[in-house]
């Protein structure tokens, strides 16, 4: 949505969204400016923004964003490998196939969290497994941007979001670090991660 010139997003914290008819999202308390990072470029180069609310958010904490190079550590001590990776959105679950239009994505407006596990690390983007035949679970098209947490001793911490995967959302997620300088670079004089 535009409004003066900004963009504009309507954010709701319902982990039920979209299966109660009388909620429409459009009449949240939750709507706020888009901030993208200015570094942003095609196809998915530093794909991290933000959204800051009209109204504070009283029933939430907020999370914590990993710290740099949180992940290279994680990979240095070979802990990377058993470590759970819990991905939460409102994405689509289901691929259904409908004969005349293709495939579609039905979006059911149910939050839902995913375990994924470790593949690859670049300087830039973690790639997770999320194949079902392998014992993972994953993120589908609904979830960009949304968030992948890591349990640590002072609690979760955000890894990174949601950027993209394979096609049809069976095998491997690529996330957004958010443990890199570049996104700290954008981040910190918003919230602060000194």
């Amino acid at each position: 949505m535009q409004q003066n010139g900004f963009e504009r997003a309507y954010v709701t914290f319902d982990p039920y969204f979209g299966t109660d008819r009388d909620h429409n999202i459009f009449e949240t308390p939750y709507v706020g400016k888009i901030v993208t990072n200015p570094d942003w470029h095609t196809p998915y180069q530093n794909d991290t923004a933000l959204v800051f609310l009209d109204n504070p958010v009283k029933k939430s904490a907020p999370a914590t964003i990993a710290p740099l190079g949180f992940l290279d550590g994680l990979r240095a001590s070979g802990a990377i490998q058993d470590t759970q990776f819990l991905n939460v959105g409102y994405g689509s679950a289901e691929q259904l196939v409908v004969s005349k239009t293709g495939r579609t994505f039905p979006f059911d407006g149910i939050r839902k969290w995913t375990i994924s596990w470790f593949t690859t690390l670049d300087p830039e983007y973690i790639h997770l497994n999320q194949n079902i035949h392998q014992g993972n679970s994953g993120t589908g098209y609904g979830d960009s941007g949304g968030p992948t947490f890591v349990e640590t001793a002072n609690g979760p911490v955000v890894v990174s979001v949601v950027s993209t995967g394979d096609g049809p959302c069976w095998a491997t997620s690529v996330n957004e670090r958010t443990d890199t300088v570049n996104a700290h670079n954008f981040l910190d004089p918003y919230l602060a991660l000194g």
